[in-house]
């Protein structure tokens, strides 16, 4: 998550700096209704992604509500959910996606992962990539239906060995 203090700098873990064998994380900012950032998302160009933030429905136990006044108006529904905000609950959002993906083809790894969810996002910002929104909003039907290219070799080869590969398109739309 990129944070929420509506800064231009991240906040960690997605400010660390990975190595470039490590999986790096997929850096989400907030957005809030007619898709604007959350004044409170930290925004940056290494943000890669944006999700919903603001007036998310979560589980809050009534019980756990130490100031049963927090929440003002219809916000609250003492039935044990809550309307919430932060990066943490766009987070939640790109996380379910990814598992998601991931259980359609457990192949994938965090890398693929991310270039699947980025290549399905909806652009809503500047064109291509920006601060506030990175590629844009995850849209969970183009990540899951996005043809991908799959290479299977027979085998591990030598150095200077003729390398025998399948390349086929897997289309996931059935």
């Amino acid at each position: 998550m990129s944070g929420n203090f509506g800064e231009n700098e991240l906040c960690y873990p997605a400010a660390y700096k990975y190595k470039k064998y490590q999986a790096s994380p997929i850096v989400v900012s907030g957005i809030s209704e007619g898709n604007k950032r959350m004044l409170s998302s930290n925004y940056s160009l290494d943000v890669d992604v944006c999700a919903p933030a603001k007036m998310v429905l979560s589980t809050y136990p009534k019980e756990l509500d130490v100031d049963y006044n927090r929440f003002e108006g219809d916000n609250i529904n003492y039935d044990g959910y809550v309307f919430c905000e932060g990066t943490s609950y766009a987070g939640a959002y790109v996380s379910g996606l990814a598992a998601i993906l991931k259980a359609f083809d457990k192949s994938l790894d965090n890398n693929y992962l991310k270039e699947i969810i980025i290549s399905g996002c909806e652009d809503i910002g500047d064109e291509g990539k920006d601060e506030n929104f990175g590629y844009g909003l995850i849209n969970f039907s183009k990540s899951l239906y996005t043809p991908r290219m799959r290479i299977e070799c027979d085998d591990i080869i030598e150095e200077n060995e003729e390398l025998n590969c399948l390349i086929s398109l897997v289309d996931y739309q059935g």
